[in-house]
């Protein structure tokens, strides 16, 4: 028998169909950075949004068992999953690594790496792509500050 998870659109953390937030889930990573990532693909083509509306259709909705007991929400309301969802690292702006809103300071933290590097990456988007800079205000405007 197999180890690996199943991919399921997410009731809980989705903003239109709940396709990043299940990928995030199965990745262990946070759905921001798939919604960034599918929001960069669609200024640089569209692509990213037919492949958003096949996974709509085809990835399934969970459904809820009464396999894990003992999960409460934050109302002390018990919620049952299929399996026990693992904790995430949230994407942040970094309020001291950053150059001008903290953007790519945060993400080079969410990945361990360095922050240069992310900014090499959107540097190339603005030239090369022209869709860095918009990219860039779209993930200010999303992105969460760091609480101090």
């Amino acid at each position: 028998m197999s180890n690996s998870k199943k991919i399921y659109l997410s009731d809980h953390d989705r903003i239109i169909a709940g396709v990043c937030a299940g990928i995030a889930e199965v990745l262990n990573i946070n759905p921001l950075l798939l919604r960034l990532l599918f929001i960069a693909f669609f200024f640089m083509g569209g692509g990213s949004l037919i492949v958003y509306i096949v996974a709509w259709i085809l990835i399934p909705r969970r459904k809820y068992t009464n396999e894990i007991e003992g999960l409460t929400n934050e109302n002390n309301h018990k919620i049952s999953y299929q399996e026990q969802p693992e904790k995430v690292k949230h994407l942040t702006r970094s309020p001291t690594n950053r150059v001008f809103f903290g953007i790519c300071g945060g993400v080079g933290e969410y990945l361990d790496i360095d922050p240069v590097i992310i900014r090499v990456i959107f540097l190339s988007l603005i030239i090369f792509a022209g869709s860095g800079l918009l990219l860039y205000f779209i993930a200010y405007f999303i992105i969460p500050l760091k609480k101090s």
